[in-house]
């Protein structure tokens, strides 16, 4: 994985952490990474472009509103952030990765960076 998706994947993981971290710690952390990324794109480091099939999987926990209106917030936040990680492995054993959490879902990407015969 190139150093560009690496800092695209790490600020779409802040992004999804602003309601839990708040917006001046996400911010903050998020000025770096976007001044990096804006080092690399000025220096023109960018992978050799290539034409790929790629799969998007969203998924999200069904009922969550429901469930969490009769839990308290931290309760809430833990047992969802458990479950998307419990969720999110299997993308990571198929050589997929996930490219953002999002409230009670998340998006997985698979064929990107890297292609595999069965990624489609």
């Amino acid at each position: 994985m190139d150093e560009l998706t690496r800092l695209e994947i790490a600020i779409a993981h802040l992004e999804s952490q602003r309601e839990n971290l708040g917006d001046s710690v996400v911010d903050s952390a998020l000025k770096l990474l976007q001044e990096k990324v804006a080092e690399i794109e000025a220096r023109g480091d960018f992978p050799e472009q290539q034409r790929k099939q790629v799969t998007i999987l969203f998924s999200d926990i069904v009922g969550s509103t429901k469930v969490a209106s009769h839990l308290d917030p931290e309760d809430t936040r833990d047992i969802i952030d458990n479950a998307l990680q419990r969720l999110a492995q299997p993308v990571e054993g198929h050589n997929g990765h996930v490219a953002r959490f999002t409230g009670d879902g998340f998006k997985a990407v698979f064929g990107t960076p890297q292609a595999h015969e069965n990624d489609p």
